[in-house]
């Protein structure tokens, strides 16, 4: 934590307004907290950015005034300030005030004695600013954010990173396959007898193309602009991008140069029958249909498809290659 003050500025203005200022503890990196105060997460971003007047969480995308973004902790501590401030004004009032009249009167037996006392303010709360784990630079406006999950906008500019967004799907769904291997052999038999496993396994495949999806309509929109990005959903369906070939043939198109040199026809193939099998999964119970085999799905129709680690894994590499080669 970087020490902050204990001094409170003061600036009094006309109406007899005054303003205060207190600084914040800020952590080694020179980031300050945020919450959103729409989906309540954290997240921080650079000293710098403390006094624009709009941010965007990172998170949900909702955009507020920066006030409305502060942290409990930061809250207090303005409190506190303006606590200490309203003591020592009063305290200051009533000096003068008193300081006009006798400093004692007596009446016979009785003695009244008036005299300002000692005056002991509260303390400036103070805290430590959580640990900064990892830390994002956007492409756009160059500024740092400190992220504790999965986010989708830049809290500094506001703007979407469809291949950063990506990055750290891939990031996460590998976080999460990668702890399963350090859980004791026993929860680990437990997770697999409960089919955790293998719902870990297909949630990763529909997490990738659902990220495939989002990288391809915001990169078309980036390109073709958001007039052309209607017109193309609306004349082949809202849901395009799910279509593995066709999202690519749109996106080569709008580009001017193939997507597909990366990989082989098998690769090509692969990941067909990945984007078919995310297809039943979502819509179908995971159940192979026409749709499914007519794609080159193996498993007989009727059957229900098994999605393993390894075919998540290899969908995410080969996902991203495609995508990589859009920008």
């Amino acid at each position: 934590m970087t020490a902050a003050g204990t001094k409170v500025g003061i600036q009094r203005l006309k109406n007899h307004r005054v303003l205060l200022s207190i600084s914040l503890p800020t952590s080694p990196d020179g980031t300050a907290g945020r919450k959103c105060p729409s989906c309540r997460r954290f997240f921080k971003v650079d000293r710098e950015v403390f006094g624009h007047p709009e941010i965007t969480c990172p998170y949900c995308g909702a955009t507020n005034s920066s006030n409305q973004f502060l942290t409990l902790d930061q809250r207090r501590r303005l409190r506190a300030a303006a606590s200490r401030f309203g003591l020592a004004e009063m305290h200051r009032l009533l000096s003068n005030a008193l300081g006009s009249l006798p400093r004692s009167s007596s009446r016979g037996l009785i003695e009244i004695s008036i005299r300002p006392g000692r005056l002991e303010l509260p303390p400036l709360l103070t805290y430590l600013e959580q640990e900064t784990i990892r830390t994002s630079v956007c492409t756009r406006c160059a500024r740092n954010a400190s992220v504790y999950g999965i986010a989708m906008f830049c809290p500094n500019c506001g703007k979407r990173e469809s291949i950063a967004v990506f990055e750290q799907a891939v990031r996460s769904a590998v976080a999460v396959l990668d702890a399963t291997k350090s859980l004791p052999l026993e929860k680990r038999r437990v997770l697999e007898a409960e089919g955790g496993l293998d719902q870990l396994a297909e949630n990763v495949l529909e997490d990738v193309v659902t990220a495939f999806e989002g990288c391809c309509r915001t990169r078309y929109e980036e390109v073709a602009g958001p007039g052309a990005l209607a017109s193309i959903q609306s004349s082949h369906r809202r849901n395009v991008f799910q279509r593995f070939e066709e999202a690519v043939t749109i996106m080569e198109g709008a580009l001017g140069r193939p997507l597909g040199a990366g990989l082989s026809p098998a690769e090509s193939a692969e990941l067909k029958v990945a984007f078919a099998t995310r297809h039943v999964l979502t819509h179908n119970m995971g159940i192979a249909d026409a749709r499914y085999a007519a794609s080159g799905g193996v498993t007989p129709t009727g059957q229900r498809v098994q999605v393993t680690e390894t075919m998540a894994r290899r969908s995410m590499e080969l996902v991203g290659r495609i995508i990589r080669a859009m920008y």
